[in-house]
Parts: structure tokens; C-alpha cells; sequence
């Protein structure tokens, strides 16, 4: 099979043709912004990617930009600055990159690389040292190693879908902030569109700090784990986490649809306990966008077989949770509206790129 559509490979053609392949160890997490006006978004993703795959708090950056041809010197400028802000905002140091033009790009390209340096460890930051003697992991990979226990754990319980936050957190900040005349003139004063708001829910740190000390509860014998690596299977068997991921281009359509090809499975999510925001509904609405397959930085999705206790501990700490649905051991991806089955389709890119 060619692989032929530009952009983001398929979550599903990444697990068959790169992971099976490779002895892969998650230290990093790299998203590319193809324009200034992805910048704020991928950068956000990279964070919250970096939060799942370090188990911890990530504490540098490198930074490398693509310039078109006679690309403007002050907007340059202007991107450095944004990155400097940004990064100071998270408490992330910048370790170096590389800029660079060229004449195959027409727009600016930035890619940022999240990562974590044991030399510049924090000695009070201990979030991961009891999961793995503080060496950093990938804690979707390492849960997926597992993953052909989830359907036999289906023969016996229920797997919940867990979603925190919101859908199109991020899309909506998009909408807002490119098209607020347009979104302005219809709503008025009835809703608070403001950008500031919903770009402030974008980051989860909280969200993945909260599942991961819940994670490490589920573990029992915790004093066996210091010294040795989180993923053995041993310590896998007593948990009941099986998938964790932030959601992203795709929102969380293309989340769901990565869930259930990661762990080969299907699911049934009712359209309605997807919590969306009043805000999110109306943008879309004007701006004709599928709030359910418009870019969603600022949510995790998770599975679990004991939800309650994952929906108390990030209840308890602000943080809004949903089961939305459960996983299948068919294959069939579907979201109930009412009583209407429908299927998810396949991921065909970022909706937003499509307005006009």
C-alpha cells in the first residue's frame, strides 16, 4: 500500500509500519505548525503529547523554523518572541533548533520538539520517579504492549471511554480569534467569545498528572516498582488503564477512531455525552465546521475499566470528565444520535483548512 494523502500520516498506518518495527521508547513529542497561524496550536500539542509520552513534566525545547524565499525579517521577529512567550509560559528552556530557508515551502514552517533533560531535573518534581525510577517513558506505548488483554478483560467488565474537558477547545479559539466579525455580528453580546478563555484550557498537564497519579494507585506493592521498568507486564496485569492520548487535528473523531485502532477494537459513544461548549456550537454553527472533527488540543481521552475513581480524583481537582461511550470487541466505530447508529469517518484532515 502507497502512502499517498499529505500531511499527518494515519495513527493506524504509524502503529502497523513504525512501532511494530521498532523497539520505540517515547522521550519526545515533535509537532510541525505549516503557517504563523498554526504556531499557538502545535505548539500546545507538543506540550500535551510530551506530557503523555514523558509521564512528567517536560523542561526543554528546540525550536527549528522553515522560511520561504524573502520571508519578512520583522515577522521573524515576531515568531521568535511568540516562541520565547510561550515557553517561558510553561517553564520550558529553549535548547537550541536550526533556521534555515528554502524553495520548496511558500508559507513558514516551525517545528517544536518537547522533551525532558534528567540534568535539569527539578529534585522536588518526583511526578514519574515512583512509575519508573524517574526515567522517562512512554505511557501510551508501554499501556498498548498490553493491549490484546483488553478484549479478554471485555469478557468479564465493561471498558469505559473517559473524555476530560471539552470538544474543539482549541478549534474554537481558531474560529475566534480569525473570524470574530463574522461569529460577532451574528451572536452579539450573548456569549463570551473570547479567545484568551478558551486558548487558557488548552494545556493538560493537570488532566494527565491527575490520570497518572490515579494510574500509579491502581498499582499495588508500589515499593516493588522503584527499581524496576514500568512496563513489565508484571505491573501491567494489576492495572486498569489500557489507552491514554490528547486529543488533536482531528478532534475527537479522529481520537476515537485512534483508540480503536491502537487497541483493535471497536466502540459505541453517545453523540450526546460528548461535552461541548454552548460557545462551540454556535461558532460552528455560523462557520459551517464539525465541532466533533475540528482540532481539540486541550482533552484527553482515555479507557478504563474503573472509571469512578479517575472521574473523583479529576473531579476533585476542577477538571470536567465524561464517560462517553465504551469499547466493542467488533471492530465497528459508531456514534449513537439517539437512536440512529452512525459511523465515524475516516480522518481526512484538519476541517478548519476548508473555510473560506
Amino acid at each position: 500500500m502507497n502512502i499517498n494523502s499529505l500531511g499527518k500520516v494515519k495513527e493506524s498506518i504509524i502503529n502497523r509500519s513504525i512501532l511494530k518495527n521498532m523497539d520505540v521508547i517515547g522521550t519526545s513529542a515533535t509537532k510541525i505548525a505549516e503557517g504563523v497561524d498554526e504556531i499557538e496550536y502545535a505548539y500546545a500539542k507538543a506540550v500535551n503529547s510530551a506530557w503523555i509520552s514523558l509521564c512528567r513534566k517536560p523542561n526543554m525545547i528546540s525550536i527549528s523554523i522553515t522560511l520561504p524565499k524573502e520571508y519578512d525579517e520583522e515577522k521573524l521577529k515576531d515568531i521568535a518572541r511568540l516562541c520565547d512567550r510561550m515557553a517561558k509560559e510553561n517553564d520550558l528552556q529553549i535548547s537550541g533548533g536550526s533556521t534555515i530557508v528554502s524553495n520548496k515551502v511558500t508559507d513558514v514552517i516551525v517545528s517544536f520538539t518537547v522533551f525532558y533533560d534528567e540534568a535539569l531535573k527539578n529534585q522536588s518534581d518526583d511526578f514519574a520517579d515512583n512509575i519508573d525510577a524517574g526515567r522517562a517513558n512512554d505511557l501510551k506505548a508501554i499501556l498498548l504492549k498490553n493491549k490484546k488483554e483488553v478484549k479478554s478483560r471485555m469478557d468479564s467488565e465493561e471498558i469505559y471511554i473517559l473524555m476530560t474537558a471539552y470538544t474543539g477547545i482549541d478549534g474554537t479559539a481558531y474560529l475566534f480569534e480569525n473570524f470574530k466579525e463574522k461569529i460577532h455580528e451574528v451572536l452579539g453580546n450573548s456569549l463570551d467569545t473570547s479567545y484568551e478563555k478558551f486558548k487558557s484550557w488548552m494545556n493538560v498537564r493537570d488532566h494527565v498528572e491527575t490520570i497518572v497519579e490515579v494510574l500509579k494507585s491502581e498499582i499495588k506493592a508500589k515499593n516493588d516498582i522503584k527499581n524496576e521498568n514500568f512496563n513489565d507486564n508484571r505491573i501491567n496485569n494489576r492495572i486498569n488503564l489500557f489507552y491514554i492520548d490528547n486529543l488533536g487535528t482531528g478532534g475527537i473523531y479522529e481520537g476515537l477512531s485512534n483508540l480503536a485502532s491502537s487497541l483493535n477494537c471497536g466502540f459505541e459513544v453517545d453523540l450526546k455525552k460528548i461535552p461541548i461548549r454552548q460557545e462551540t456550537v454556535e461558532a460552528c454553527n455560523i462557520m459551517d465546521v464539525n465541532p466533533y472533527m475540528m482540532r481539540s488540543a486541550g482533552s484527553v481521552v482515555f479507557a478504563t475499566s474503573n472509571p469512578d475513581e479517575y472521574i473523583s480524583r479529576l473531579e476533585d481537582k476542577g477538571i470536567p470528565v465524561s464517560i462517553i461511550g465504551k469499547l466493542s470487541k467488533n471492530n465497528d466505530k459508531i456514534i449513537m444520535i439517539d437512536d440512529e447508529k452512525k459511523y465515524v469517518e475516516p480522518f481526512k484532515g484538519d476541517v478548519l483548512k476548508n473555510i473560506h
